[in-house]
């Protein structure tokens, strides 16, 4: 906030609460003079002891719009001008009275049975034309601030108005010039009416100091600031001095003549002081303006500094951090690079592993399986004639060593399917795990089922069929070694864009993050297996709870690879 909007506020501060002020003070005052009415004390409601006393509907009156100028200097408008319009329709009623010659009835209602205050009215009870005409312009200044356009502009202009009426009795009653404010049938009303109608209406253009022309007394300018100045002297020294020129004629000091004289003198004395003093005090607030303007230059310029000095730390705090977001993207690139390097070299160790195994699995079985089958046929014949020679040792050696024969003949069978399955390369995927889990649920005696969910052969290139194989044998593998498991489920599935492996036991479970920090039951090994086919690979367990493993390849990325490596 600037100093030229503090010193704006504190105006308008200002007039809020001498608009407060004056609304309370209205009230009080009312209040006062109701209760003389209603206590029988006759001074309460004449204050000048003249007989002239305030009567008890205006004391209401007066009470209603102390309220109402108290709340509108709180921002509640619209209550407080709803509570000026109840007492402001009261004072028209009142003033149709004397306009149409007609009694209402409504001026005896709070009399208390009194017979004092008659003194200069029509009828007793009843206000004079100038009061119940102040509140019939009243009226018309609260119903304009029940709108909320631009008719609240004139509402001012009613004050004013009222503000001139009360000054015309309150200066005859300072200069005891009786005609201004005792005839009764024009001028009556009371010395505290007079001065309340002046509170009211000063109330109410305080309140309203966003309208013209209280709006230039609260502003921030030489305009403002003379007028806060002026308005107090030229209100005051005016009354002042008049009050005593007509005390001092009185007293017998000086006649009319030299009394209008000496009060010219003075006057022109006093406002001549005052003009200099005023002058004075503007050049002053020019002054400061003009520092004050100054120093927010200053203020700016260094503040102006102040952000180029920061754009320049940002704009180089900028640089270092895109170049260490350069380095940092580098980096993560060439790890990227170098994992997927990783990754490339283990599958082409695995495909050679993998090849060497089908060449040295197909040796097996072509050259040293051969040889295996002719010994065994070769003994079983020889067996037959040592057993038509009646040689009984003979025919009991040869069997051993035929049994032998067979047992490797088994276990070069399950070399041979351990380093490559003829299966996978004749039957495919589905029908080579299904022999597989049906050949392992008889060596471990762990119950096993597979199931084939809408895989076709050759759906995955030969390294992802190869990759989910080999996955499957180490994943039973180590079910057999540490699951204590009565049930394993092998589901192999496929859709549109991907073929799923679930391996799943109802054995004691494990840690899935520990174990994959190394080695631990084969998982590390599984994982490379996956991800080396393009897939993704996921263990789930918890102690007691089982294990499950799900391998998900996609079809689109293996075919392309399948098509790549043809």
């Amino acid at each position: 906030m600037t100093a030229t909007e503090n010193a704006n506020n504190a105006a308008v501060k200002w007039a809020c609460r001498m608009a407060r002020f004056l609304g309370g003070f209205v009230f009080i005052a009312g209040l006062t003079a109701f209760l003389g009415w209603a206590l029988n004390v006759q001074r309460l409601a004449d204050w000048n002891g003249d007989g002239i006393t305030i009567q008890p509907n205006n004391t209401v009156l007066m009470m209603l719009a102390g309220i109402a100028v108290m709340l509108i200097a709180w921002g509640r408008q619209r209550a407080g001008a709803i509570i000026g319009v109840v007492a402001g329709a009261i004072g028209f009623a009142t003033f149709s009275q004397y306009l149409h010659g007609v009694d209402l009835g409504i001026d005896q209602l709070l009399l208390f049975g009194r017979d004092w205050g008659a003194k200069g009215t029509v009828v007793h009870g009843r206000m004079g034309p100038p009061a119940s005409f102040s509140w019939t312009l009243l009226l018309c200044g609260f119903l304009l601030l029940l709108g909320s356009g631009r008719e609240r502009r004139f509402v001012p202009a009613f004050a004013f108005t009222v503000l001139l009426i009360a000054m015309v009795s309150f200066v005859g009653y300072m200069m005891g010039a009786d005609s201004l404010y005792a005839l009764p049938r024009l001028t009556v009303i009371a010395w505290q009416t007079s001065v309340m109608f002046i509170a009211v209406a000063v109330g109410l253009l305080a309140a309203l100091n966003d309208l013209r022309p209280i709006s230039f007394v609260v502003e921030d300018s030489v305009t403002g600031m003379l007028l806060r100045r002026l308005i107090l002297p030229l209100v005051v020294i005016p009354l002042s001095l008049g009050a005593f020129r007509v005390a001092g004629q009185q007293a017998g000091f000086y006649d009319t003549a030299m009394g209008t004289a000496l009060l010219i003198i003075v006057l022109i004395g006093v406002f001549l002081l005052v003009m200099f003093i005023i002058a004075a005090n503007a050049s002053q607030f020019e002054a400061g303006k003009l520092e004050a303007e100054k120093a927010v230059q200053a203020a700016a310029a260094e503040l102006a500094e102040l952000n180029i000095d920061l754009e320049d730390r940002v704009k180089a705090r900028t640089e270092a951090l895109s170049d260490a977001n350069i380095a940092l993207s580098e980096e993560m690139h060439g790890r990227i690079a170098a994992e997927k390097e990783r990754i490339a070299v283990l599958g082409r160790m695995l495909t050679a592993q993998e090849d060497e195994r089908r060449r040295i699995a197909a040796e097996l079985h072509d050259q040293l399986g051969q040889h295996m089958t002719a010994i065994r046929l070769r003994l079983n014949a020889l067996n037959a004639e040592a057993g038509k020679a009646d040689g009984d040792r003979l025919s009991e050696s040869i069997r051993k060593i035929i049994d032998i024969a067979v047992e490797l003949d088994m276990d070069l069978d399950g070399i041979t399917a351990s380093l490559r399955p003829r299966s996978l390369d004749t039957l495919g995927l589905s029908d080579a795990l299904a022999q597989y889990v049906a050949k392992w649920q008889q060596q471990s005696g762990i119950l096993a089922e597979f199931h084939a969910n809408g895989y076709r052969e050759g759906t995955l290139g030969p390294d992802g069929e190869t990759a989910l194989f080999r996955i499957t044998q180490e994943a039973l593998n180590n079910c057999a070694k540490h699951s204590v498991a009565g049930l394993v489920n092998v589901l192999l599935g496929c859709r549109d864009t991907s073929v799923t492996l679930v391996i799943e036991d109802d054995g004691k479970g494990f840690d899935p993050e520990k174990m994959l920090i190394g080695d631990g039951l084969g998982l590390t090994s599984m994982r490379e297996r996956c991800e080396m086919a393009g897939g993704e690979f996921a263990v789930e367990s918890e102690r007691d709870n089982g294990t499950t493993i799900l391998i998900t390849i996609p079809v689109t990325k293996n075919k392309q690879a399948a098509k790549t490596e043809a």
